[in-house]
């Protein structure tokens, strides 16, 4: 119970903190003109073009992973148990 509310805790501290510095607008202003948070920086339009696909990769090469791993432990499960049970111990 102490780790769920301490977790929660956390969890709410941090959104707070990213409503305070107003994420969402620094977001937005990095997606669509490539501004950074200083304000005075403006990325070019490679660069911009670099992170997006850059991004785009890790997400694909995560869920990739994600479903070879889940296909492996599936046919794993099948080959780990044992063909014909037994009453008893011998």
């Amino acid at each position: 119970m102490k780790k769920r509310v301490t977790i929660g805790a956390l969890i709410g501290s941090f959104i707070v903190f990213l409503l305070t510095i107003d994420i969402a607008n620094l977001a937005v202003r990095l997606i669509t003109v490539g501004e950074l948070p200083d304000g005075s920086t403006i990325l070019s339009a490679d660069t911009m073009l670099f992170l997006t696909v850059a991004a785009l990769s890790i997400v694909f090469a995560g869920l990739i992973l994600a479903l070879a791993s889940r296909i492996k432990m599936s046919s794993t499960r099948m080959h780990a148990l044992p063909k014909r049970r037994y009453s008893q111990v011998q």
